[in-house]
């Protein structure tokens, strides 16, 4: 899709249709395991496949002789703030006497805004709104 939409396109409507499954995850209630796994793969589905579209937009804005150098910076970046996330997240965490996790939906809230200032700096570094629509990518 990231070819034949433009990775820009796919990635702002990855962005965009990850939020449900955020929030879908984050505030469900206790449920039968089919009813967690199914949600939970459509939650990292979407989820991980935001990365195809960001490594073409990111790969085809720096020049071929720094790509490499510049890719790898960027996963190492890239994987020290997931570390800091996950951390952080913990945190926010804690179990109720019951086994519940408290402040697991505020975390769903929280990766809801995060999607949608990643959506806004999509926007602005791309120079011009971002459309949604189905023509090829220029």
């Amino acid at each position: 899709m990231a070819d034949r939409l433009g990775p820009a396109r796919v990635l702002a409507l990855l962005l965009v249709a990850t939020m449900g499954p955020h929030l879908l995850f984050t505030h469900l209630p206790p449920s039968p395991l089919p009813v967690v796994a199914l949600v939970f793969v459509l939650f990292m589905t979407l989820t991980s496949g935001r990365a195809i579209p960001t490594m073409a937009l990111v790969a085809s804005r720096v020049p071929p002789s720094l790509r490499g150098r510049y890719l790898a910076v960027n996963m190492a970046a890239s994987d020290g703030a997931s570390g800091l996330a996950a951390w952080m997240g913990g945190l926010a965490l804690s179990t109720a006497p019951d086994g519940t996790l408290i402040g697991f939906a505020r975390l769903g809230w929280l990766a809801v805004g995060v999607s949608a200032l990643a959506l806004g700096l999509l926007w602005s570094f791309a120079g011009r709104a971002v459309r949604l629509d189905v023509s090829p990518a220029p």
